[in-house]
């Protein structure tokens, strides 16, 4: 560190103005203070005081130990005129935060190390004005198998999305606490023979949907022989339909439509789709085959169906 003390030598006998003496002697303290606070390696250049030394040379830093308060501290830059403000030491949760612009409005990013099952947590707290995030800060945490993301302020609102380690991730899929996102489920898996007619529907699969579903595709297959003895190809069609809670009919989706082969088993493709579901609890999802006229007997001996989908938040 360079002294800040004047090398000039007074001649003997000359006069020395006490403001002058005063000066010089308070360097000189501020200095050896400096030099006897530096632990191993240190050049002293940290000041660590509720005051600022009185001469600070260039890029001098400085801790003050009362601003704003006893257990907050701050540390200081000197830039050769002003003190700069370049971050805040908490005592009581051991932090640092950096100080943005200058000033006491803070953007802060911490990332630490919790006990027990939490990973790493990522906290992104917003300046005191212009910002167009609300409450006071966002975090990001990850807790087991949970990441979570919220206000720590305001409303405190927020998302909690849960990953099961399950076998093919289990049936809690991802979701969050607003009941916002991704839902799956099994439609049909039956081995059932049915002789469909052309009459009337037959139901495969009949469930009740997660609460606040809004879109729902269904996947799957259905395997069918037709007797010989048609002496043509006739043709099964596939929907789907939903349900209110009362068992009334919210609408039908097309699902499949296939020709069976006299005398050949064959796999056919289920496929279909409904969106835009009311924002209703209790809803069903239906999966329904006909014939689409009076050749057969057809028959129906194995279906399998999937659907996956989106709640709404």
């Amino acid at each position: 560190m360079a002294s800040a003390i004047d090398p000039s030598v007074i001649a003997d006998g000359a006069n020395v103005a006490k403001s002058a003496l005063r000066t010089q002697l308070s360097i000189a303290r501020d200095e050896i203070s400096a030099l006897q606070s530096a632990g191993p390696g240190e050049a002293g250049t940290i000041w660590v005081d509720n005051a600022p030394p009185a001469s600070p040379a260039l890029g001098r830093l400085w801790i003050d130990t009362n601003t704003p308060n006893t257990t907050e501290w701050t540390l200081s830059a000197y830039s050769g005129s002003v003190w700069v403000p370049l971050a805040r030491i908490n005592l009581t949760s051991n932090r640092m935060t950096l100080i943005d612009g200058g000033s006491y409005n803070f953007a802060t990013l911490l990332l630490n190390r919790q006990g027990g099952s939490k990973g790493g947590v990522l906290n992104v707290q917003t300046p005191s004005t212009g910002t167009t995030l609300l409450g006071d800060n966002v975090t990001m945490e990850i807790d087991g198998d949970q990441l979570l993301i919220y206000e720590a302020g305001g409303s405190k609102r927020g998302v909690r999305l849960t990953i099961s380690e399950g076998a093919n991730n289990g049936a809690s899929g991802i979701w969050h606490n607003n009941s916002h996102g991704y839902i799956e489920g099994t439609v049909a898996n039956t081995t059932t023979t049915v002789d469909l007619n052309s009459a009337s529907w037959h139901t495969f699969g009949d469930i009740v949907l997660p609460d606040r579903a809004s879109v729902v595709q269904v996947n799957g297959r259905a395997n069918s022989l037709m007797a010989a003895a048609a002496g043509g190809q006739t043709v099964a069609r596939v929907r789907l339909r939903l349900l209110n809670s009362d068992g009334n009919e919210i609408t039908t989706a097309n699902a499949g439509a296939w020709f069976a082969v006299p005398s050949q088993y064959e796999f056919y493709p289920i496929v279909g789709r409904i969106a835009n579901l009311p924002d209703q609890t209790g809803m069903r999802l239906q999966l329904q085959m006909k014939k689409d006229d009076a050749l057969g007997p057809l028959d129906v001996f194995e279906v399998f169906a999937m659907y996956t989908g989106v709640r709404r938040r």
